[in-house]
């Protein structure tokens, strides 16, 4: 947001004389772009720049590169999201042959792969 801090200013000067509206496309309604853009024009620090007048063109470039900046972010998180997930089933697939060898190795042994569960009762005698 520092590097912003002209449009920043614009959109805060805005905001005070009018009704502004942020739209978002997150899932979570309080953990988005747009919520952390209201905290920042309500409550964030004042700029230290003198506050430029934008028109609306300029407005309207500086939104759609917030916007272009949290798609790539959405991007970037579905990647590694999909890449843990990946990662996660080969885990898993690794835990069931692992298994698998396991029960092979103890019927090889003459054992039974059947759990013997003790009752509460026969723990206190």
């Amino acid at each position: 947001m520092s590097r912003h801090r002209e449009e920043l200013a614009c959109l805060r000067e805005l905001a005070a004389e009018r009704l502004v509206t942020l739209l978002f496309s997150a899932r979570n309604p309080f953990h988005n772009g747009a919520a952390v853009l209201r905290e920042v024009l309500c409550c964030g620090p004042e700029p230290a720049v003198a506050v430029p007048k934008m028109n609306h063109t300029e407005l309207l470039g500086f939104l759609n590169s917030l916007l272009a900046n949290n798609r790539n972010t959405i991007r970037e998180a579905k990647a590694s999201l999909q890449s843990n997930a990946t990662r996660m089933l080969d885990i898993r697939r690794d835990e069931a042959y692992a298994r698998a060898v396991l029960i092979q190795l103890v019927k090889s042994l003459g054992g039974s792969t059947r759990l013997r569960c003790r009752t509460p009762r026969q723990y206190l005698t």
